[in-house]
């Protein structure tokens, strides 16, 4: 287990203007670029074949879906209306859409949580896009708030995101929240802190 899950949450939700602001940051919102990334074309007919999917089934060139299943221990069910295979090739298409680029970027990054189902972490919305397989928290070892702040900024001109959030959590605590839908993307960017919205547009 990672550490949020030992604690009894994962990360994801936490960037604080506050903390910002106290390391000599100046507090500012900035708007999305606009952005020249499409997704790639929706491929799963092999999986929509399959009937059963093992840690190692692989989603991407970096990922499989044992990495976005906390090591298989959240095994895919059918839920929120979605069969296994639909929530699979939800994973793949978050995988090779946003996850590989933010990978190239910064090849140390990691997953903190995945698909999931409804009560594996306490805090989840019972709308989280985590349920239907199209979103993971990320961390970037060695990055502090400011670091993640920074990151943000640059993996928001990268990826065709749906949301791309910069979430903080307690004195310390933050990590990177992107969801991908191949079709009707918010295109949402803001920041929460303490699972609360604090931006209504941007980062803080």
């Amino acid at each position: 287990k990672t550490a949020y899950e030992m604690c009894g949450r994962d990360w994801s939700s936490d960037v604080c203007s506050s903390d910002l602001m106290d390391s000599g940051t100046k507090k500012e919102t900035i708007e999305a670029p606009p952005s020249t990334n499409t997704p790639s074309e929706k491929s799963c007919d092999a999986i929509m074949m399959k009937e059963t999917f093992e840690p190692s089934f692989v989603l991407s060139k970096s990922f499989t879906l044992g990495k976005l299943t906390q090591n298989g221990s959240r095994p895919v069910v059918a839920q929120q209306g979605l069969k296994v295979q639909e929530i699979v090739c939800n994973l793949k298409g978050l995988s090779e859409n946003c996850l590989e680029p933010i990978k190239n970027l910064y090849p140390n990054m990691i997953i903190t949580s995945g698909f999931r189902r409804p009560g594996d972490v306490a805090a989840s919305s019972p709308t989280s896009d985590h349920y239907l397989g199209c979103a993971a928290d990320i961390v970037i070892p060695n990055l502090d708030r400011k670091g993640h702040y920074d990151a943000i900024q640059k993996i928001q001109t990268l990826i065709p995101y749906d949301q791309l959030l910069l979430e903080y959590q307690g004195a310390n605590i933050v990590w990177i929240h992107v969801s991908f839908k191949y079709v009707a993307a918010k295109k949402q960017i803001f920041t929460m802190r303490e699972h609360k919205r604090i931006s209504d547009f941007g980062y803080e």
